[in-house]
C-alpha cells in the first residue's frame, strides 16, 4: 500500500502542476478572513489560529490605500508569508457608493429609463463600463505591487444578473456591434434577442475574468493569478450570467461559495455539487467556502454558525472531492465559537488528504445536467422545469447509493465506454448530434432513463414536431407538443365541478395537484374489501419497476400528462388519472377513472433498454419528496443497473456515499444525512446511527484486503463473497472514510 500511495502522491502532484503551474493551486486548506477597519489585527492570535487549523492558504481582504483596512491587510499578508502560507488578497467590487455614482456616471448600470440601478450603498457598476474594464484591473495591479500576495480573489466581480438588464449607452453600442441588435425589452417579449443578449453577457463576464487574471500576472509574474468567487450550485451561475465551464478552464483553482439553502436536501446537493464541479475542473482544485457565521434562512454575520451545520456541509463537500475553506466573521471577538468550527475538519483533512483528492469515481451511471436546457427551455421557470427534475434524481440516486458522474450534453458525444446507463432528467433541449449520440449509446447496449419532455426542443428553443429520440423512447406526440409550462401550470378544474370551493387541490400549484397514476395490470379486485363497482383483477404479473406496490392500483402523482402514441413493442406500466377535487370530502373521487395516457414506458432499442417517464416523478420528488416516488425511482435504477451496483448499505439511516478508486485501493466516503437533510433550518446536532451493513463490489485484486475506518479508527472484520466485500460500521456520527486495500 505504501508503494501505491507513493505513486499516487507523485501522480497527484504532477497533475496539479500541469493544471496550474502555480504554487497557489497546491494549497488545499484555506482560511477566508473578514476584517473590520475598527479592529487592529492581532497577528499573534492569527498565527496560532492558522497553525492549529493546518491551513495552507489564507484569503485576506484589502482596501483602497491608504486606509486602516489596507494597513491591516499588509501586516497580515506579511505574517502569513512568514508562516509559509499561500496568500490571496481579496478585492470586493461591483457596488458603488453615492459619491462614486455622482462623480462617475459612465461607471453605473442603468435601467430602461436611463436611471442608475440602485445598490445597497449607492449603485451597481456596469460590466461594460470603465469601472470594470479599466479601474478594477488597475486596482488588481496596484494591490499586487503593494502587498505582494501570491494571487488575488475577486468578489462581486460579475455585475448584474439576467433579471436586470443594463441599458446604458456602452452596453447598447457593444451589443449592437456584436450583431445582437437592440437590447431586449424583456425575456418573454423577444425570446430570441434575449437569448443572444444572455450569451453575449456571459461572454463579457468571461472576458472580465481573463482581463483580471492578465492584470495580476502582469503585476506579479506568471504564477500570480486572479480568480473569482463562484456559486457552488447550478442555478445561481445561470441567473448571474456566468459560464462556469469556460471559467473553470481559465483558472488554476476557484472558490465555490456554498450559498444559503432554504430547501431540504442541501447536504446531498453539496455532494452532488462536488461531483459536478470537479468534473468541470479536470484536476484543478475547487475550494468549497463554508461560512462559520450563521447563515440559513437569515444571515447573522456576527454570530457563530451551529458547528454541526457547518461541519456537515464541509464533510459533504469533502465527499464530493472539494477542498475545504472556512469563512470567518468580521468580528471574532464578539462570538469566538466561530473559531472552533473549522480546525477539527481542516486538521482531519490534513491527515487524510491523499485519500480525499478527486480520484476517479467508481461509477457506471451518467446523470446529465444541461445549462443550455435551463436557460433556453427553463428560462424564468428553470427551477421548476429543469432544476427540480435534476434535484429529484440526485436525491433518489443518493438514497439508493447509486454511484454516478455528472455529464454535460457535450460529453454525450465523447467516449461513453465506461457508462452502462444514462439518465436524462427532463433534458428538453438536445442538439441533433447529442440525440444521435444517445441513440447510438442505447443501440450498442446501454440503458437510457429519460423523463418529461426530453429531446423535444431544439438548441434555439424551438419545439420539435416530435421527440428527437422518439424511436428510442418508443413514444410519439399526438397532434402537437404541450405548452412549455404545461407541466407546472395549475390544471383546469374538472368539468361540472363547483368552482366556489376555496381549498380545491387543483388550485394549489404543481407540487400538490390532485392527480394520480394507475398501475397495470390492476389488482384491486384481488385485494381484501371493501370493493366498489368497476374494480378489476387483471391477469399477469407486474413489471419489476412496480415491485413493492402489489397492494395498490393508484400512486399519487401531482402533475399533468398528455396523450402519446406508444410503439407496439413497448410496455406501459402506468396510466394517468386526471385531477379531481381534494375537498370537500364527499367530492373526493376520480371523475375519470382510467385513461390510456402513459406515465411510464419500458422496452428495448437495439441492444439496449429504455425507461421513458412522461410522468415526471423526478420533478415531483424534487419538489415534494413522496416516499412512493422515491421507491419507484429506486426500482427504475435497479432495473437499469441489474446487479452492477457498487455500493449497498442497509440499516436505519440515510447516508450519502461516494466511491472512488485510489491506485489499487477503494475509498468510500459516507456522510450521515439522517435527521439533517430533511429540515429547512440550520442543523443543531447530529443523529448517530448504526449498526450499518455495507457491501462494496471489489475487483479481483482486492479479494481479502483489509478494511479500515479513518474516522472512528476501527478495523472491521470483512467477509468476501461473489466479488463483494461486506463489513459492519457499528456507529456513524457525522461521516466515515472507508479504505479497502
Amino acid at each position: 500500500m505504501a508503494q501505491s500511495d507513493s505513486r499516487a502522491r507523485a501522480a497527484i502532484g504532477a497533475r496539479s502542476k500541469r493544471a496550474s503551474g502555480s504554487q497557489v493551486a497546491q494549497a488545499r486548506r484555506w482560511i477566508w478572513m473578514n476584517l473590520s477597519s475598527e479592529l487592529p489585527p492581532d497577528v499573534g492570535q492569527w498565527r496560532e489560529f492558522w497553525k492549529r487549523s493546518a491551513a495552507q492558504g489564507v484569503v485576506i481582504p484589502v482596501g483602497n490605500a491608504p486606509s486602516p483596512l489596507e494597513q491591516s491587510a499588509v501586516e497580515l499578508i506579511q505574517a502569513a508569508r512568514d508562516a509559509r502560507l499561500v496568500v490571496l488578497a481579496r478585492l470586493d467590487s461591483g457596488m458603488l457608493d453615492e459619491a462614486a455614482v455622482s462623480a462617475n456616471p459612465t461607471w453605473v448600470a442603468r435601467d430602461a429609463q436611463g436611471r442608475p440601478i440602485p445598490g445597497p450603498s449607492g449603485g451597481v457598476a456596469c460590466v461594460n463600463g470603465p469601472y470594470f474594464r479599466d479601474l478594477i484591473p488597475q486596482r488588481i495591479g496596484a494591490i499586487v505591487a503593494r502587498s505582494r500576495p501570491d494571487g488575488v480573489v475577486g468578489t462581486g466581480w460579475g455585475g448584474l444578473g439576467e433579471d436586470a438588464t443594463c441599458y446604458c449607452e456602452l452596453c447598447a453600442r457593444a451589443f449592437a456591434a456584436s450583431g445582437g441588435g437592440r437590447l431586449p425589452d424583456s425575456r418573454e417579449a423577444d425570446t430570441a434577442t434575449f437569448e443572444r443578449w444572455r450569451i453575449w453577457s456571459r461572454d463579457q463576464r468571461t472576458a472580465l475574468w481573463i482581463a483580471n487574471d492578465r492584470a495580476a500576472q502582469q503585476a506579479g509574474g506568471r504564477e500570480c493569478r486572479w480568480t473569482g468567487l463562484l456559486p457552488a450550485d447550478r442555478d445561481h451561475p445561470l441567473a448571474s450570467l456566468l459560464d462556469v465551464p469556460a471559467l473553470a478552464g481559465a483558472t488554476p483553482l476557484f472558490f465555490a461559495e456554498s450559498r444559503p439553502l432554504r430547501r431540504t436536501g442541501r447536504f446531498r446537493s453539496a455532494i452532488d455539487n462536488g461531483r459536478r464541479l470537479t468534473e468541470l475542473a479536470q484536476g484543478r482544485p475547487v475550494i468549497l467556502l463554508t461560512p462559520t457565521y450563521h447563515r440559513s434562512v437569515r444571515a447573522f454575520t456576527l454570530s457563530s454558525a451551529p458547528a454541526a451545520e457547518a461541519r456537515l456541509l464541509m464533510f459533504s463537500g469533502l465527499a464530493g472531492a472539494l477542498a475545504p475553506a472556512v469563512e470567518l466573521p468580521v468580528n471574532t471577538t464578539g462570538d469566538a465559537r466561530s473559531l472552533e468550527i473549522g480546525p477539527p475538519v481542516l486538521e482531519w483533512h490534513r491527515a487524510n488528504e491523499l485519500d480525499l483528492q478527486d480520484h476517479p469515481l467508481v461509477a457506471s451511471v451518467g446523470l446529465v445536467w444541461s445549462a443550455a436546457n435551463a436557460s433556453v427551455y427553463g428560462r424564468e421557470h428553470s427551477d421548476l422545469l429543469c432544476d427540480a427534475p435534476y434535484r429529484g434524481m440526485v436525491h433518489a440516486l443518493t438514497g439508493a447509493h447509486v454511484q454516478y458522474r455528472v455529464l454535460s450534453p457535450a460529453q454525450l458525444t465523447r467516449d461513453l465506454s465506461w457508462c452502462s446507463a444514462l439518465i436524462l432528467p427532463n433534458i428538453a433541449v438536445l442538439s441533433d448530434a447529442e440525440a444521435m449520440a444517445v441513440r447510438r449509446f442505447v443501440e450498442r447496449g446501454g440503458t437510457l432513463v429519460a423523463t418529461g419532455e426530453t429531446s423535444l426542443y431544439e438548441t434555439n428553443g424551438q419545439v420539435r414536431s416530435d421527440y428527437a429520440l422518439a424511436d428510442v423512447l418508443g413514444a410519439h406526440l399526438v397532434d402537437r407538443a404541450p405548452a412549455r409550462l404545461a407541466a407546472i401550470t395549475k390544471p383546469t378544474p374538472p368539468s361540472g365541478y363547483d368552482r366556489r370551493g376555496p381549498t380545491l387541490g387543483w388550485l394549489k400549484g404543481p407540487s400538490t395537484d390532485h392527480s394520480y397514476v394507475r398501475l397495470s395490470p390492476e389488482y384491486a379486485a384481488r385485494q381484501c374489501g371493501p370493493h366498489k363497482a368497476g374494480e378489476r383483477a387483471e391477469p399477469g404479473a407486474r413489471h419489476s419497476i412496480l415491485a413493492g406496490f402489489d397492494e395498490t392500483d393508484l400512486l399519487a402523482f401531482g402533475g399533468v400528462l398528455h396523450p402519446l402514441k406508444v410503439e407496439p413493442s413497448r410496455l406501459v406500466l402506468l396510466t394517468y388519472v386526471p385531477p379531481f377535487p381534494s375537498s370537500p370530502i364527499d367530492e373526493v373521487y376520480p371523475r375519470e377513472e382510467r385513461t390510456s395516457i402513459p406515465g411510464v414506458i419500458v422496452g428495448e432499442f437495439g441492444r439496449g433498454r429504455v425507461v421513458f417517464m412522461p410522468a415526471d416523478f423526478d420533478r415531483r420528488y424534487g419538489i415534494d419528496p413522496i416516499c412512493d416516488h422515491r421507491k419507484l425511482l429506486e426500482n427504475v435504477f435497479e432495473w437499469a443497473l441489474g446487479s452492477a451496483v457498487p455500493v449497498r448499505i442497509s440499516g436505519p439511516a440515510v447516508v450519502g456515499s461516494v466511491l472512488r478508486q485510489h491506485g489499487g485501493a477503494l475509498v468510500l466516503h459516507l456522510v450521515n444525512l439522517t435527521g439533517a437533510d430533511n429540515q429547512v433550518g440550520a442543523l443543531g446536532s447530529y443523529t448517530p446511527v448504526g449498526p450499518l451493513r455495507v457491501s462494496v463490489a471489489v475487483p479481483q485484486g482486492l479479494a481479502g484486503a483489509r478494511v479500515r475506518l479513518r474516522v472512528s479508527g476501527a478495523t472491521p472484520l470483512p467477509t468476501y463473497s461473489e466479488g463483494r466485500v461486506e463489513f459492519e460500521i457499528a456507529r456513524l456520527v457525522d461521516h466515515e472514510l472507508v479504505l479497502i486495500g
